[in-house]
């Protein structure tokens, strides 16, 4: 596994699992998130809420 932005690393020093949190897209754009652990442990980042903006959410 590559690893994660340190941004998103970052965005939750000193935060606890499920806290909410901001840091950049990939395209510079400010996301909000939760912190949450990478499947493999080795990290604990930002994960952005992607899943509630996308094309689905348009066609309604």
């Amino acid at each position: 596994m590559k690893a994660p932005p340190q941004e998103a690393i970052d965005a939750c020093s000193g935060k606890a699992e499920g806290d909410t949190c901001q840091c950049r897209g990939p395209r510079g754009e400010e996301e909000t998130g939760i912190c949450v652990s990478t499947p493999d442990k080795k990290y604990f980042v930002c994960r952005p809420d992607r899943a509630s903006r996308g094309p689905q959410d348009e066609q309604d």
